[in-house]
């Protein structure tokens, strides 16, 4: 045997060349190890079917009771309506936000993955994430009740609410009758208790009702108008004593307090100087309602008596003393 022959062979020369073999196969089983935690942790169940899977593959058998990773197309959802039963829970995990729009209610808006995407799915282990965004209808809020509050207080309030204000003036006649510019008129305060005996006593620039009522729910932004007292009536005048004044200054008073003089009545008095106020239709005192008057008795000088006739005189005489 020859030297380079006996050195090739030798104890010592093999087990230097089967040192690197052992360390490949070492890394080797960390790596399998690591890749075998890491796919457990991260995958589960699906890491498991797939390597039970694979390994029935290599046997030669048919893999059963284990889904398959499949690849499916994200559909066009905008503009229908929502419905969580349409699309199957085990291959997509939808995320609902829902919104105010004009759009009816429950009618998908938009949507990520957008439509036509492909994406891959585990049945029942990892699914496809869809996030839709949904109409909730139109933001309605409901009007709110600013009856017989301060008008600006009243549009303030209808403002927040993100309502535009339209304020109609109301003039509020003698009779309790509220008129508008337009001619339009209310006997009493619509959806509400106010009497007209209550209207009087409220001041100019007072809230009525608005229209719509409180309560009604409407979209922000729609239109709500406000009635407002723009001006009561004065008090009813009180009727004045008359009794003894001169028909000239009976008038003149009544005209001062806005009452109106009615029918005029002459009557004969000996006590009363002619043109003397005898009486009147209204006692002193009384809140005369409108459009009301006054009637008066006037004195006038009685008739002045006839001259007596000389003619008369003598016969009458000679009658006497031939008697």
């Amino acid at each position: 045997m020859s030297r380079s022959a006996a050195v090739r062979h030798s104890p010592q020369r093999r087990a230097r060349s089967g040192r690197p073999a052992a360390g490949f196969v070492m890394s080797l089983a960390a790596f399998s190890a690591v890749v075998w935690i890491c796919g457990d942790t991260l995958l589960g169940d699906a890491w498991r079917g797939f390597l039970l899977n694979e390994g029935m593959l290599l046997a030669g058998r048919e893999p059963v009771g284990v889904p398959s990773p499949v690849t499916v197309t994200v559909p066009d959802l905008t503009g229908q309506p929502f419905s969580a039963d349409a699309l199957p829970s085990d291959v997509y995990t939808v995320e609902v936000t829902y919104v105010y729009d004009d759009k009816p209610a429950r009618t998908v808006l938009d949507q990520t993955p957008p439509p036509g995407s492909r994406r891959k799915a585990l049945p029942d282990s990892r699914t496809v994430p869809l996030r839709l965004t949904v109409s909730a209808g139109p933001h309605t809020v409901p009007v709110p009740g600013v009856q017989l509050t301060d008008s600006r207080e009243a549009a303030v309030a209808l403002t927040e609410r993100g309502f535009t204000v339209t304020e109609v003036p109301l003039t509020l006649t003698p009779s309790g009758v509220l008129t508008a510019p337009d001619g339009q008129r209310f006997r009493c305060v619509p959806h509400g208790t106010t009497r007209r005996t209550e209207l009087s006593r409220l001041q100019a620039g007072t809230a009525l009702f608005t229209e719509p009522p409180a309560g009604t729910d409407l979209c922000v932004g729609a239109s709500v108008t406000l009635y407002v007292l723009e001006s009561t009536p004065s008090p009813s005048p009180l009727c004045p004593s008359l009794i003894g004044l001169h028909e000239d200054e009976a008038r003149q008073l009544l005209s001062a307090r806005g009452i109106a003089v009615g029918s005029v009545t002459r009557a004969v008095s000996a006590d009363a100087g002619a043109g003397t106020v005898l009486s009147q239709s209204r006692l002193p005192g009384t809140r005369l309602p409108p459009d009301d008057s006054v009637d008066l008795i006037v004195a006038e000088a009685p008739p002045p008596r006839p001259a007596a006739d000389p003619r008369h005189f003598w016969t009458s005489y000679i009658s006497h003393s031939d008697s």
